[in-house]
């Protein structure tokens, strides 16, 4: 949605769903919780002001939060680029790679395994996943 046709209605539905979780429910599971945020969490690209409004919440919520809920419970993110899904129908991609699903799904998988508090993983086509190097901005301290 464009900026000039923003509504207060418009807004609050995007970042409702886009960065909403409760911390009484994750203390409880005592596990992990990977939020899927975007590659707009780190560059706009496509989906709009909104859209990359809301990721920017997921990413700031999960380093936020994740020293102050571990080691009882393991916040991270995984960052995809365009992934081959109905969200990306009519973007004017060009020859740009997509995503297939199980290529996010397998970044989960190794998220889970060596993912630290407040790691924000970027996946990319043709790249192993990876922490995001937020330059200049120290990460999460969990201890």
């Amino acid at each position: 949605m464009p900026p000039k046709e923003t509504t207060t209605a418009s807004s609050d539905g995007m970042m409702r769903s886009g960065a909403k979780a409760s911390a009484p429910a994750l203390l409880d599971s005592r596990g992990s919780m990977i939020f899927t945020a975007s590659y707009a969490s780190f560059h706009p690209a496509g989906g709009g002001s909104l859209y990359t409004a809301s990721k920017h919440a997921v990413v700031g919520y999960v380093r936020a939060a994740a020293p102050l809920l571990a080691p009882e419970v393991v916040l991270t993110a995984v960052c995809p680029g365009f992934a081959d899904t109905p969200l990306v129908e009519g973007l004017p991609l060009g020859d740009l790679p997509l995503l297939a699903p199980d290529d996010v799904a397998a970044a989960i998988g190794t998220v889970l395994g060596r993912g630290e508090p407040g790691e924000c993983w970027y996946v990319q086509p043709g790249r192993e996943p990876a922490p995001y190097a937020f330059r200049g901005v120290p990460g999460p301290r969990t201890g």
